[in-house]
């Protein structure tokens, strides 16, 4: 069974990640392969980055770890994952709604919502019954699928609201190198 000490740690995991991974394209000199994994813009899609990035590097070593003994392991992990990144759109969406404005500490704010409600959900999921070997094969895939997607559209963004640099409005300013 799950400990609340490893929920809580997973929390402070996932946001003390956010932060430096936020910071990683522009101090790896604009690597193009440090940007698959942070973000290059300032485009909410390249900021869902941070959650998956982070989730993907606290998830390796808890699999590693725990994962035998936690139920589940990748459905609960891409369900905690996708609720993240939804609290952080509507989050984000709703206040941008309301001001036509952003601001930096709601942001960080969403993020940090989004880190709680990852980890209660992927807790929660990991005390239901062991699901069948094909319901984790899928959510294996289902968790690694966002990654590949992240990756194509730091190369090729489309020209969608979500996509668009809120400073420059470019919809990239990644240049491979």
């Amino acid at each position: 069974m799950p400990s609340q000490p490893l929920r809580t740690a997973g929390i402070f995991v996932i946001i003390l990640l956010g932060f430096p991974l936020h910071y990683m394209y522009s101090w790896s000199g604009e690597s193009a392969i440090i940007g698959i994994f942070a973000p290059v813009n300032e485009s909410v899609w390249e900021h869902l980055k941070l959650g998956y990035y982070s989730v993907v590097l606290l998830s390796i070593p808890e699999h590693l770890l725990k994962g035998k003994s936690l139920h589940n392991y990748f459905p609960a992990r891409i369900a905690g994952l996708l609720a993240m990144e939804l609290t952080i759109l509507l989050i984000f969406y709703g206040y941008h709604l309301l001001t036509s404005q952003n601001y930096f500490l709601i942001d960080i704010g969403s993020y940090m919502a989004g880190a709680v409600i990852c980890q209660l959900i992927s807790f929660r999921i990991f005390r239901l019954a062991p699901f069948s070997k094909t319901l984790q094969t899928a959510g294996l895939a289902a968790f690694i699928a966002p990654g590949v997607v992240f990756a194509i559209t730091t190369f090729y963004p489309p020209h969608l609201p979500i996509f668009k640099d809120h400073n420059s409005g470019n919809y990239v300013i990644f240049k491979v190198k």
